[in-house]
Protein backbone atom coordinates (compact mmCIF):
# COMPACT_ATOMS: atom_id res chain seq x y z
CA UNK A 1 0.00 0.00 0.00
CA UNK A 2 1.08 3.28 -1.00
CA UNK A 3 3.17 2.95 -4.26
CA UNK A 4 2.75 4.48 -7.22
CA UNK A 5 1.52 2.65 -9.91
CA UNK A 6 4.83 3.26 -12.58
CA UNK A 7 2.91 2.33 -16.00
CA UNK A 8 -0.40 1.06 -17.43
CA UNK A 9 -0.94 -2.50 -17.07
CA UNK A 10 -3.00 -5.98 -16.23
CA UNK A 11 -3.13 -6.88 -13.03
CA UNK A 12 -2.42 -10.81 -13.48
CA UNK A 13 -2.28 -11.24 -9.34
CA UNK A 14 -3.36 -10.31 -6.40
CA UNK A 15 -5.30 -9.94 -2.86
CA UNK A 16 -8.03 -7.10 -2.77
CA UNK A 17 -6.32 -4.38 -4.61
CA UNK A 18 -7.60 -1.10 -4.16
CA UNK A 19 -6.53 1.77 -6.27
CA UNK A 20 -6.96 5.50 -6.33
CA UNK A 21 -7.05 6.49 -9.63
CA UNK A 22 -7.72 10.04 -8.37
CA UNK A 23 -5.15 11.84 -10.63
CA UNK A 24 -6.85 10.38 -13.98
CA UNK A 25 -10.62 10.49 -12.56
CA UNK A 26 -11.01 12.98 -9.59
CA UNK A 27 -12.56 10.20 -7.52
CA UNK A 28 -10.83 9.95 -4.05
CA UNK A 29 -12.46 6.23 -3.73
CA UNK A 30 -10.41 3.28 -3.67
CA UNK A 31 -11.57 1.26 -6.96
CA UNK A 32 -11.16 -2.81 -6.43
CA UNK A 33 -9.12 -4.68 -8.55
CA UNK A 34 -9.21 -7.86 -9.71
CA UNK A 35 -6.24 -10.56 -11.77
CA UNK A 36 -7.10 -11.75 -15.01
CA UNK A 37 -4.88 -14.27 -17.05
CA UNK A 38 -2.06 -13.11 -19.05
CA UNK A 39 -3.65 -12.54 -22.64
CA UNK A 40 -6.31 -10.10 -20.90
CA UNK A 41 -7.21 -7.36 -23.70
CA UNK A 42 -9.98 -4.67 -23.31
CA UNK A 43 -12.02 -4.28 -26.31
CA UNK A 44 -11.36 -0.63 -24.94
CA UNK A 45 -9.06 1.02 -22.34
CA UNK A 46 -10.95 2.86 -19.64
CA UNK A 47 -10.71 3.72 -15.90
CA UNK A 48 -13.04 1.74 -14.84
CA UNK A 49 -11.65 -1.77 -16.40
CA UNK A 50 -11.37 -3.87 -12.94
CA UNK A 51 -8.70 -5.97 -14.59
CA UNK A 52 -6.39 -2.40 -15.72
CA UNK A 53 -4.03 -0.55 -13.46
CA UNK A 54 -2.83 2.83 -14.51
CA UNK A 55 0.21 5.42 -14.42
CA UNK A 56 -0.26 7.90 -11.48
CA UNK A 57 -2.70 5.58 -9.38
CA UNK A 58 -1.86 4.30 -5.67
CA UNK A 59 -2.23 1.94 -4.51
CA UNK A 60 -4.17 1.63 -1.40
CA UNK A 61 -4.87 -1.63 -0.21
CA UNK A 62 -3.57 -5.38 -1.11
CA UNK A 63 -0.30 -6.42 -2.87
CA UNK A 64 -0.21 -7.99 -6.75
CA UNK A 65 1.60 -8.43 -9.75
CA UNK A 66 0.99 -6.69 -13.45
CA UNK A 67 2.19 -6.96 -16.96
CA UNK A 68 3.45 -3.44 -18.43
CA UNK A 69 1.75 -2.66 -21.28
CA UNK A 70 2.40 1.00 -21.61
CA UNK A 71 4.79 3.38 -21.14
CA UNK A 72 5.64 7.13 -20.54
CA UNK A 73 3.75 9.17 -22.80
CA UNK A 74 1.91 6.39 -24.37
CA UNK A 75 0.22 5.81 -20.58
CA UNK A 76 -3.23 6.94 -20.22
CA UNK A 77 -1.57 9.59 -17.58
CA UNK A 78 1.09 10.02 -20.32
CA UNK A 79 -1.37 11.30 -23.07
CA UNK A 80 -3.80 13.37 -20.21
CA UNK A 81 -0.20 15.30 -19.36
CA UNK A 82 0.02 16.04 -23.33
CA UNK A 83 -3.12 17.03 -24.12
CA UNK A 84 -2.69 19.72 -20.89
CA UNK A 85 0.42 21.24 -22.62
CA UNK A 86 -1.52 21.30 -26.02
CA UNK A 87 -4.17 23.34 -24.23
CA UNK A 88 -1.53 25.29 -22.41
CA UNK A 89 -0.50 26.42 -25.56
CA UNK A 90 -3.61 28.09 -26.92
CA UNK A 91 -4.28 31.77 -26.06
CA UNK A 92 -7.43 32.27 -23.78
CA UNK A 93 -9.77 35.01 -24.54
CA UNK A 94 -8.62 37.35 -22.42
CA UNK A 95 -5.21 37.20 -24.31
CA UNK A 96 -7.12 37.64 -27.77
CA UNK A 97 -9.01 40.44 -26.23
CA UNK A 98 -5.65 42.21 -25.41
CA UNK A 99 -4.23 41.52 -28.46
CA UNK A 100 -6.79 43.22 -30.46
CA UNK A 101 -6.32 46.28 -27.98
CA UNK A 102 -2.80 46.57 -28.34
CA UNK A 103 -3.43 46.28 -32.38
CA UNK A 104 -5.53 49.21 -31.61
CA UNK A 105 -3.65 51.25 -29.72
CA UNK A 106 -0.59 50.94 -32.14
CA UNK A 107 -2.73 52.07 -34.80
CA UNK A 108 -3.82 55.00 -33.35
CA UNK A 109 0.16 55.70 -32.32
CA UNK A 110 0.73 55.39 -36.14
CA UNK A 111 -2.21 57.44 -36.82
CA UNK A 112 -0.64 60.14 -34.39
CA UNK A 113 2.68 59.99 -35.89
CA UNK A 114 1.61 60.75 -39.46
CA UNK A 115 -0.52 63.57 -38.24
CA UNK A 116 2.28 65.44 -36.39
CA UNK A 117 4.67 64.50 -39.26
CA UNK A 118 2.63 66.26 -41.84
CA UNK A 119 1.84 69.63 -39.18
CA UNK A 120 5.48 70.20 -38.96
CA UNK A 121 5.63 69.79 -42.62
CA UNK A 122 2.81 72.59 -42.56
CA UNK A 123 3.95 74.74 -40.75
CA UNK A 124 7.53 74.60 -41.84
CA UNK A 125 6.66 75.11 -44.99
CA UNK A 126 3.34 77.09 -44.97
CA UNK A 127 3.09 78.85 -41.96
CA UNK A 128 6.72 80.60 -41.12
CA UNK A 129 6.76 81.65 -45.07
CA UNK A 130 3.53 83.88 -43.86
CA UNK A 131 0.81 81.81 -46.07
CA UNK A 132 2.36 83.09 -49.21
CA UNK A 133 2.70 80.70 -51.77
CA UNK A 134 5.75 82.34 -54.21
CA UNK A 135 7.97 82.04 -50.83
CA UNK A 136 7.10 78.58 -49.91
CA UNK A 137 8.50 77.57 -53.02
CA UNK A 138 11.79 79.28 -52.76
CA UNK A 139 12.08 77.86 -49.61
CA UNK A 140 11.53 74.59 -50.97
CA UNK A 141 13.84 74.88 -54.01
CA UNK A 142 16.72 76.67 -51.90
Amino acid sequence: PGDKVPADGTLIAGNSVGSNQASLTGEPEPIKKTPTSIGYKPSSITTDDEHLLFRGSVIEEGDGVMIVESIGTDTIFGQLVKKIDEAEDRKSPLEVKLEHLADGISLIGYIGAVFIFLSFLFKQFVIDQGYSLTKTIAYVQQ
